[in-house]
């Protein structure tokens, strides 16, 4: 029976009877969410030990209200995502709070990439549901194909009364406060330093030593809060930074609102940087040259797609081989050792199935045309030669295997696979020739080239941010509301143009890897 049916039209004082845990969770289900994840979930999780909790919640969670971490040992972190749920789930498909509506938020949650804790972008290892209250179980399971793709894919359920359980064993501050069973206020303040004994501190009326209140508040645009932009440490070496013509539109747009907001700090500017870029591609960027590009993407695309059904034929033979190996006892030691051997001449073909694809998947990511079409080229051969191989074996043995009426029908299907697989290997091997005067003759593009003076952008935002934080010193923050507001709007505009720089996987190795232990706050106050 749930919480609410159970209690449903009771007398409050009778609630005083219930064991913590239910009081607990009760409280837990007059909470607003944002409130519910903030002062009881993530003090929660960072008893059981999870680190680098950021709360996401908001129109742009895509799934996700927190972002965490786990120590794993050997100095490796498991990414977590946690969606929280105050609202009672119901099995119904057309409400908010249905559970088919709330998976999802889940799958959201499971294939949305999110920004990890050292800067990289990458789907969560694990997804923790965090409910306020204890959902029966047969409304989580009441879409059962939904709640076994769920559990499948990593995602852990944690119910009300666990959060409760476990602020109780060890977060007994938090439990006696939202139980309202002990309160020592000066107590309490001096041996947890943190925000969330103002925010309860607001909402009594005990008088509290304000000496004993420490805040440490932080403000966050993206993954860039004020503490990481006053500890941010520029790399100690200079490097040409080499930008692909693809993703030049987004780093350049970044580059001119730094330039624009801290100062110049490229040794040459970016039109400069795209004069080269053009002059030096104009063979590159010709309609010859295009139609030559065009014609090697389709070659290696059509590689790659047969690749792929070769390696699907192929596998399915081997099942087909092994099953029947394994079905039949009676196969004297002659046909053991002919499937046997037959097994590795199709394993090694697979194998080379496999190689050719990745080589052409290799070559579609990198666009490392010249030397890809080479590697390919000679992954064709290789593939074409496995597969004669292959096909050679089998046809020798074709006879013995014929007079087996169980494996007959199996090996005329391999037979015909791998003389049909065959043919198309020594088509693709007859215009490797064409393939590689192709790349010969293509002109490949030179990336972009960005030469930063680094102690010049150090310089400029080291002084930005001095002025911000000398700005919150003077005595207009109290006084003037419009300085105020301007203060706090050009705050948010630095933060936003070093979280754009940072997160791009072009520039973000200009900076130090931000750690913890890096953070400096002294000296902001207001």
């Amino acid at each position: 029976m749930s919480i609410e049916k159970r209690n449903k039209g009771r007398d409050p004082a009778s609630f005083l009877n219930d064991s913590p845990i239910s009081r607990l969770v009760k409280k837990f289900i007059e909470m607003p969410e944002t409130e519910y994840a903030r002062n009881v979930v993530i003090p929660s999780l960072e008893a059981e030990g999870y680190e680098r909790i950021v709360f996401h919640h908001g129109p742009t969670e895509i799934g996700k209200d927190l972002i965490f971490c786990r120590p794993m040992g050997y100095g490796k972190k498991e990414l977590v995502v946690a969606v929280i749920k105050s609202d009672r789930l119901s099995k119904s498909a057309s409400d908010m709070s249905g559970f088919p509506v709330f998976r999802v938020q889940l799958q959201q949650a499971l294939e949305n990439e999110v920004i990890s804790w050292d800067g990289s972008k990458r789907r969560p290892d694990r997804v923790i549901v965090i409910f306020a209250d204890d959902p029966s179980a047969d409304i989580i399971s009441s879409n059962p194909g939904g709640f076994q793709n769920c559990t499948q894919n990593g995602v852990q359920f944690i119910l009300g009364s666990e959060i409760a359980s476990s602020l109780i064993e060890l977060r007994s501050d938090i439990a006696e406060q939202i139980l309202e069973t002990k309160l020592d206020a000066k107590k309490f303040f001096d041996s947890h330093p943190t925000n969330l004994p103002l925010l309860h501190a607001l909402h009594e009326n005990e008088l509290i030593d304000i000496q004993t209140i420490f805040t440490d508040l932080d403000a966050a645009i993206g993954t860039m809060t004020i503490a990481k932009a006053l500890s941010l440490k520029l790399a100690a070496k200079s490097e040409v930074i080499l930008i692909e013509e693809d993703s030049w539109p987004d780093v350049s747009k970044i580059l001119k609102a730094m330039e624009n907001l801290f100062g110049k700090f490229l040794l040459s500017s970016i039109d400069d940087s795209e004069r080269k870029f053009n002059n030096t591609n104009k063979r590159a960027k010709s309609e010859a040259n295009k139609n030559i590009l065009i014609s090697i993407n389709k070659a290696v695309e059509d590689i790659k797609s047969w690749a792929f059904v070769v390696h699907q034929e192929i596998s399915k033979h081997l099942q087909a081989v092994t099953h029947d190996l394994e079905q039949n006892n009676q196969l004297d030691d002659l046909i053991s050792g002919l499937i046997s051997n037959t097994n590795y001449a199709l394993l090694d073909a697979n194998d080379a199935a496999i190689a050719l694809k990745d080589l052409a998947i290799k070559i579609q990511k990198n666009r490392d045309i010249k030397n890809g079409v080479k590697e390919l080229s000679i992954g064709i051969k290789k593939c074409f030669n496995s597969i004669d191989t292959a096909k050679s074996i089998i046809i020798k043995q074709d006879e013995i295997f014929r007079s087996r009426k169980s494996l007959s029908e199996i090996f005329n299907e391999l037979v015909k696979s791998l003389k049909r697989e065959s043919e198309n290997a020594k088509d693709f091997t007859d215009n490797n020739v064409k393939l590689l005067r192709q790349g010969e003759k293509l002109v490949a593009l030179t990336p972009y080239e960005l030469h930063i003076d680094f102690q010049s952008l150090s310089h400029q935002i080291k002084n930005y941010i001095k002025a911000l934080v000398s700005r919150f010193h003077s005595d207009q923050v109290s006084v003037c509301r419009k300085y105020s507001r301007q203060l706090l709007e050009d705050v948010k505009n630095c933060l936003i143009v070093l979280d754009n720089f940072l997160t791009n996987k072009h520039l973000c190795s200009v900076f130090v890897p931000f750690s913890q232990e890096d953070t400096n706050i002294s000296g902001l106050s207001a």
